[in-house]
């Protein structure tokens, strides 16, 4: 189980969206990632976000907004986390939507 568990986030680290997810990871029927939780910070539309972060993906692939996993500052702003009490979205261009 833990070989499979490896398998699968290598898979999710290599894929066309090139995140390291947790092993709770949604796709959509395309294969895309739909949700996950990042295994380690990453950089996703030229946002640093911390690990642990829940980060959410259209169906074409683009990354649109995210649970915080500790409050961050994105674009000048300071973020809040709280789990699924504060979402922080993005435009398609990566330029921040809410906080």
């Amino acid at each position: 189980m833990k070989f499979l568990k490896i398998i699968l986030l290598f898979i999710s680290f290599l894929g066309a969206q090139h995140v390291a997810c947790s092993d709770e990871t949604d796709y959509y029927v395309n294969g895309n990632i739909e949700f996950c939780f990042l295994e380690q910070s990453d950089t996703l539309s030229g946002q640093l976000l911390p690990k642990g972060t829940g980060v959410h993906f259209t169906e074409e692939g683009e990354f649109d907004w995210c649970f915080l996993q500790q409050d961050t500052e994105i674009q000048g702003h300071l973020c809040r986390s709280d789990g699924h009490d504060f979402m922080t979205s993005f435009y398609p261009n990566g330029q921040l939507r809410t906080a």
